[in-house]
């Protein structure tokens, strides 16, 4: 399947308190976040077609992957937007084992975001 991918934006959304940033290259896991949900968004144009061949490829179309000495396909389950925009993948245990660098690549597109760890003074 030729994918014609114009832009790939990685984001952020924290459940509690609210925060969110759906156009970044960072997040900070924070005190006030420790029991939050988080959820790395990753935000795709063009939209993949509505069609069953692309609804089931989904996830193979858009690829998700933690950046590190051994670059690894995030194997989480996937949320998708009604518009097939957006796909989300959701940490509900933020540990630190979820720090590092994410990747969302769609055709020859891609971005980063990096999960950090907030630094003590």
């Amino acid at each position: 399947m030729i994918i014609n991918a114009t832009s790939v934006k990685v984001g952020y959304l924290w459940d509690n308190p609210r925060l969110e940033n759906p156009d970044t290259s960072e997040v900070v896991m924070d005190k006030k976040h420790s029991s939050s949900i988080l959820r790395l968004i990753c935000e795709i144009l063009p939209p993949l077609p509505s069609d069953e061949e692309h609804w089931e490829k989904r996830d193979e179309l858009v690829k998700l992957y933690k950046v590190g000495t051994k670059t690894e396909e995030v194997n989480r389950m996937r949320y998708w937007s009604s518009d097939m925009t957006k796909t989300a993948i959701s940490f509900s245990n933020v540990t630190l084992d979820t720090l590092g660098t994410y990747s969302c690549s769609y055709g020859n597109s891609s971005a980063t975001i990096d999960v950090l760890g907030e630094k003590s003074i």
